[in-house]
Formats: C-alpha cells, sequence, structure tokens
C-alpha cells in the first residue's frame, strides 16, 4: 500500500512538473500581449510613467511588441522598444530573452540592475530568468514565475498572479 502511495506521488509529481516543462515557446504576437498583461501585476513597474523594453534574440519579437507601444501598463505606459543580440546600452524597464543560450548573461544583469527580466521561452525561466509565457500541449497559454529571480531582482509582484502563473523555485 505504501509503496503504491509512493508511485501515485511519483507520478503526480512528474505530470506536474512535466507539464511546465513541455511547454514550447510563445509565438511573438501571443508572447507580447501575455507579457504586457502580466507586467501589470508588477508594482514597483506601474509605477512610473514610461516602460522600456529591450529584446534579445528575436527581431520578430521586438516588432511584436513595438505594435503595443503606448499601451497602458498599470498607471504606465509602454514608450519605446529596442532590441539586439546582447546586453542593452542603455537601462530598460524591462529585458525580454528570446535565445535561452544568453540566459546566464542576462540574469546576471537583471539582478545587478534591478531590471524585470521576462521570455516566451518556458526553459528560460528553468535558467533564471523571473517571467515567462509559453504554450502548452493542449495549445492553451501557460505562465512561468521564477520566485527566486523575482527576489533576487527586487521584484514585487501583486499576489493575484499566483492565479495565473505556475511557480518555479
Amino acid at each position: 500500500m505504501v509503496r503504491m502511495f509512493k508511485v501515485l506521488v511519483g507520478l503526480a509529481l512528474t505530470l506536474a512538473i512535466g507539464s511546465f516543462c513541455l511547454a514550447k515557446d510563445a509565438p511573438p504576437d501571443v508572447a507580447s500581449a501575455l507579457i504586457i498583461k502580466l507586467l501589470a501585476m508588477e508594482k514597483n513597474l506601474v509605477g512610473g510613467t514610461e516602460i522600456s523594453i529591450y529584446v534579445i534574440g528575436s527581431p520578430a519579437l521586438a516588432e511584436a511588441f513595438k505594435k503595443a507601444i503606448g499601451i497602458p501598463i498599470g498607471a504606465a505606459k509602454l514608450g519605446k522598444v529596442t532590441s539586439g543580440d546582447g546586453l542593452p546600452a542603455e537601462k530598460p524597464s524591462v529585458v525580454c530573452l528570446a535565445d535561452v543560450s544568453k540566459a546566464a548573461t542576462v540574469t546576471e544583469y537583471t539582478r545587478r540592475e534591478k531590471v524585470v527580466s521576462v521570455t516566451n521561452s518556458p526553459q528560460a525561466v528553468d535558467a533564471g530568468i523571473a517571467l515567462g509565457v509559453g504554450v502548452g500541449d493542449d495549445g492553451k497559454p501557460v505562465v512561468l514565475l521564477n520566485m527566486a529571480a523575482s527576489k533576487a531582482e527586487g521584484l514585487n509582484w501583486n499576489p493575484a498572479i499566483l492565479k495565473v502563473a505556475k511557480t518555479v523555485q
């Protein structure tokens, strides 16, 4: 009986962990729309007047964000979107990473500069990015929140985000 219980618990944990590990990268239009909505839940970010996003590794994702310039994010608005393959020359409000291979460099930067890190790649959340969106096998959006990364970046999330996000330690 105890052995069967352990097997069932192990299976349940495997399915729970696998549910977001199997998530695929969110397409640029989906990712940008979801990330903008979710950024409104970060209390430090939305108190300002203008939010800037720097996208690393995806011109298509940068273009999707540019379509949203002027959209309100809390009391602030999206004012500027820039992109490149390396770290930004000017400190942005948000760094959006699309190239998972650069996660270590980006997390070092976002933690040092206290900048919000986001991604459209669920694997990048496991690598230390604070907030990620993806698409599950069922085609539904998946939101992932890395609690340790959020703390290291000094983020202050509205607790309501926990209703929609799966947390990663």
